[in-house]
C-alpha cells in the first residue's frame, strides 16, 4: 500500500502532506492536473496541483508524478 503514497512539503508552512496516487491521479476532476512530457522517450508525467492538508495553511502544492498506471 505504501507504494501508492507520497509526501510533499508545503512551500508555505513547511509541513508534509501525504497523498495517495490512487486518489490524486484519477480523472474525476477532484485534483487539477496537466500532462507534461519528459525526455525523448515521450513518457508522460503529470503536474498535479494539490492542496496542503494542514488546517492553518491550505496552500497550493505543485508536484510532478508519473500517473500512467493510475489514470
Amino acid at each position: 500500500m505504501t507504494q501508492h503514497i507520497f509526501g510533499k512539503e508545503c512551500p508555505i508552512c513547511g509541513q508534509i502532506s501525504y497523498y495517495d496516487k490512487r486518489v490524486v491521479c484519477t480523472d474525476d476532476g477532484s485534483v487539477v492536473r496537466r500532462v507534461i512530457f519528459r525526455g525523448d522517450d515521450g513518457k508522460e508525467k503529470h503536474k498535479l496541483f494539490l492542496k496542503c492538508k494542514h488546517d492553518s495553511c491550505n496552500a497550493e502544492i505543485v508536484h510532478e508524478e508519473d500517473c500512467e498506471d493510475y489514470v
